[in-house]
């Protein structure tokens, strides 16, 4: 959602940043998962299911 949030305002949604924090790693964990997947981010290693 706010990919498309930021793409109907013309900004580029790489240029975004975001800061938050999360107590539970297994969240954490999925969360990034889904940015990589969504190619948001770069994978932190050679193999996908080492996300750490």
């Amino acid at each position: 959602q706010s990919w498309k949030f930021l793409e109907s305002h013309r900004k580029d949604p790489h240029s975004i940043s975001v800061y938050g924090e999360e107590v539970v790693e297994t969240t954490w964990r999925i969360c990034k998962m889904n940015l990589v997947l969504c190619g948001l981010i770069p994978s932190p290693t050679s193999t996908p299911h080492e996300l750490t």
